[in-house]
């Protein structure tokens, strides 16, 4: 898995649709990734810049930066990437920097 790269949701009962890896894969000094949850887009508009607005598979899809988690890398290994946000890259750096310095 890759930085930015979009698997399914590892829970199906939850409205998180997909988890966005937000980690770069370079890092992996713990075995862990950062990962952010996706609703879709009528179940949370976007605030612009915390909770950036993706399309995934043609659907539209609110990123929630501020809920990311860590999960275990291992449970990535048998999952498939359906999409890549690296177009996105700015706006999520600018919603961790908002996130974290709010700035």
């Amino acid at each position: 898995m890759h930085q930015f790269d979009v698997i399914a949701a590892l829970e199906t009962h939850s409205a998180v649709a997909f988890l966005v890896i937000l980690q770069h894969d370079s890092i992996d000094e713990r075995g862990t990734a950062i990962v952010a949850p996706c609703i879709p887009f009528d179940m949370g508009p976007p605030n612009k810049r915390l909770t950036p607005a993706v399309e995934i598979g043609g659907a539209r899809f609110v990123v929630l930066v501020a809920e990311m988690t860590a999960i275990e890398r291992s449970t990535l290994r048998n999952r498939r990437a359906v999409a890549n946000l690296a177009l996105h890259r700015d706006a999520f750096i600018a919603a961790i920097d908002l996130l974290f310095t709010g700035v």
